[in-house]
């Protein structure tokens, strides 16, 4: 079975390509949500990203 996982470039293309702006704005915004949920489930113990799931 093929590997259907996406890899961070091609995750920040088609995001990029989808909200019709730089990949550079894209590998910031996921970048900081990420730095955003860590920051979050280290303090609160939880991090929900509505519609997608939460990390705990």
């Amino acid at each position: 079975m093929a590997n259907a996982r996406m890899t961070q470039s091609q995750l920040i293309r088609h995001l990029a390509g989808r909200c019709e702006v730089s990949n550079k704005k894209a590998h910031q915004f996921l970048d900081e949500l990420a730095q955003t949920a860590l920051q979050e489930t280290k303090r609160k113990g939880v991090f929900v990203l509505p519609g997608i799931g939460r990390l705990v």
